[in-house]
């Protein structure tokens, strides 16, 4: 790695926050630079009213599947925190619905690890002592493990696990993400909300983090543009003429 470092233009650390600490231990050439990879924390946003009305609901929750079970959680795309928006009323039949369909696939599909069960309760135990405004909502098994904030907190990101560990939070509107949004969020996904809607709501927001906003089902499409950065950009060098 030293070797390979003093050698290099620019210098890609994609690992986590760890790996790019103990990377940067070695040296660049004094006009190379790092395009590093950290740690991220992704979230989900549904249009409660919009999902009751809408009549593919297996498809959203097949899409939702793909996006958080098929990595065990672990991808840094997939949501550890869904956000409802909607009334009362509206949010209480759709979270019924929504983790209704999502288990049905979720018993078939999916084989949850010991560990894993014993690290989620774990990681609630944790949250529960940093915060007094949680609770666990009421389940069948460990296959899907809710928990329900009764307000956002800014160290929410702190407390994630994987394999179906999701903490869900009734929203006023997506305004609320200003409480706890920092440069550690990746991927805001989505169903029910218009692209102009969102442009036009990011744009007001002015948040440090949320580098992509793709519907439910895609938090995993890879593209040129990822965390922020323009890899063919970023990557190359510019001769300017004047």
């Amino acid at each position: 790695t030293k070797q390979f470092s003093l050698c290099c233009n620019v210098r890609i650390i994609w690992g986590g926050d760890n790996t790019i600490n103990q990377i940067r231990k070695n040296m660049l050439p004094p006009r190379a630079f790092d395009v590093s990879f950290a740690d991220r924390y992704s979230i989900c946003a549904i249009n409660a009213k919009s999902y009751i009305n809408y009549d593919k609901t297996d498809k959203i929750a097949n899409n939702f599947y793909n996006d958080t079970y098929l990595f065990d959680q672990n991808s840094c795309t997939s949501p550890h925190l869904v956000i409802w928006i909607g009334s009362k009323e509206e949010v209480e039949m759709s979270k019924n619905k929504f983790w209704t369909r999502l288990y049905n696939l979720v018993k078939i599909r999916y084989q949850l690890q010991s560990i894993s069960a014993i690290d989620k309760l774990a990681t609630f135990y944790d949250h529960a002592i940093g915060s007094a405004s949680i609770n666990i909502e009421d389940k069948v098994d460990n296959l899907i493990f809710r928990v329900n904030l009764s307000e956002l907190n800014k160290n929410i990101d702190l407390y994630k696990s994987n394999s179906g560990y999701f903490c869900e939070y009734h929203a006023s509107s997506l305004k609320d993400l200003t409480k706890i949004v920092n440069n550690k969020y990746q991927t805001l996904s989505y169903f029910g909300f218009e692209k102009e809607e969102l442009r036009i709501i990011i744009e007001k927001l002015s948040l440090s983090g949320i580098d992509r906003i793709v519907p439910i089902g895609r938090t995993m499409d890879f593209s040129a543009i990822w965390d922020g950065y323009n890899f063919i950009e970023t990557l190359s060098r510019t001769i300017e003429i004047a």
